[in-house]
């Protein structure tokens, strides 16, 4: 049989078990107590350091008064606000807004404006530091301004010459504070070109100097464009011997004497057009039309592309002076004519004179009948006399040497 307890150890096993209850309210209370301090108290405080203070409404500044903003920009402020501490944790520097507001400013000068803040839903400002700042605002000006281009550095051969800077707009157009605009001077592009050999293009920033050439660094001056192009010329100059060609090769030096007036011609271009010219041929003389013994000619003188006439000479004169040579007329009677279309035909002449040069030597040797007229008759449908072309056709034995002056035809009448 069970033996009964004692009343001292029930009474004691009671109060242990009325204990462990009273026990975990508390700890559940105290839990529930640390929550909300941590997540719902009203009265949580925050600073936030180094919130940007915005500059609003400066369009309208600008649109109203034709004014701008000079300085203001860039200031910071410590803002503290009161809040959930839920919430408060939770924001970061982009939720408070501060700002100074410039669109109710119609003069120009330094105006001491007050910080607004905008804290998130449920939050309360408490402070912020500082609660003015100065901004500075002047009257906007437009000025026309001419570009200048200075070259910083570069390297040519000393044969080079550099032609006028061009840049591809002569002036810009420059807004801004007018304390800045009445400053502002010229507008420069500085090149760097390192090794120049050929004319070239090239595109530098352009910034705003004052008389004296300092730069404006004002980050309200704005400028119609931020950079230009620049054509750099490079030119060489070189005497240019002046020559003369002939169109069949049959004058030399030893049966006839050119002589061109100028000699030389002084011309300017790029390298480029001039790297494989030695000289500058004027005329293309045809020596079959040359028929005086002594002879004078004026031609332009013709440049390449490219190529500029530095000395200013327009003109070359030429004279051609044949040397042991004569001029021998014979009646030749050979004529030969193709007749690709079948026509009937007869020669009006039987034979036709014709002016020979040769070499003195060799002139008594010729013979009328070492000569041959040569032509075609081309037509179709053509009745009736006509003009044919000839060919004179001279000995193979004579023929880098003998040809004949002029041109020459057969009248031919055609019957059918």
């Amino acid at each position: 049989m069970a033996k009964a307890e004692s009343k001292e150890t029930v009474g004691t096993r009671l109060r242990v078990t009325d204990l462990i209850p009273r026990i975990l309210s508390v700890f559940v209370a105290l839990v529930v107590w640390l929550y909300v301090m941590s997540n719902d108290s009203p009265d949580h405080q925050r600073t936030f350091s180094g919130v940007s203070i915005a500059v609003e409404n400066t369009a309208l500044l600008s649109d109203n008064n034709h004014l701008t903003v000079i300085s203001g920009y860039g200031n910071l402020a410590d803002i503290t606000i009161t809040g959930k501490k839920s919430d408060v944790i939770s924001y970061s520097l982009e939720d408070i807004v501060a700002s100074v507001d410039v669109g109710s400013i119609t003069e120009p000068g330094r105006h001491q404006l007050s910080v607004s803040v905008t804290t998130p839903e449920g939050c309360m400002l408490q402070s912020v530091y500082p609660t003015s700042v100065e901004v500075y605002v002047d009257e906007i000006l437009t000025k026309t301004i001419p570009v200048k281009v200075n070259i910083t550095s570069v390297q040519y051969d000393q044969s080079i010459t550099l032609g006028a800077l061009t840049p591809d707009v002569s002036v810009v157009t420059v807004s801004g504070p007018a304390s800045v605009i009445e400053a502002a001077q010229t507008a420069v592009v500085e090149l760097d070109l390192g090794t120049v050999t050929t004319s070239l293009t090239a595109r530098g920033e352009l910034k705003v100097v004052t008389e004296a050439g300092t730069a404006i660094d004002n980050p309200y001056l704005t400028i119609s464009q931020s950079s230009v192009g620049v054509t750099i010329p490079v030119y060489v100059e070189r005497d240019l011997p002046i020559t003369v060609d002939t169109k069949y090769g049959y004058l030399n030096a030893d049966n006839a004497e050119i002589t061109v007036v100028p000699k030389t011609i002084t011309v300017r271009a790029d390298p480029k057009y001039l790297t494989d010219v030695e000289s500058l041929t004027v005329a293309t003389l045809d020596e079959t039309k040359l028929s005086d013994n002594n002879t004078t000619r004026i031609v332009s003188i013709t440049l390449p592309e490219g190529v500029e006439n530095v000395s200013g000479t327009k003109t070359a004169s030429i004279s051609i002076r044949h040397k042991g040579t004569v001029k021998k007329s014979v009646s030749v009677s050979r004529i030969e004519l193709k007749n690709p279309n079948d026509l009937e035909y007869t020669l009006i002449a039987d034979s036709i004179n014709i002016t020979l040069r040769a070499p003195s030597d060799i002139a008594d040797k010729l013979q009328a009948e070492d000569f041959t007229l040569s032509g075609e008759l081309n037509y179709t449908g053509v009745r009736g006399i006509v003009q044919v072309p000839l060919t004179v056709q001279v000995p193979a034995e004579y023929a880098d040497r003998v040809y004949a002056l002029g041109e020459y035809t057969a009248m031919v009448n055609i019957e059918q």
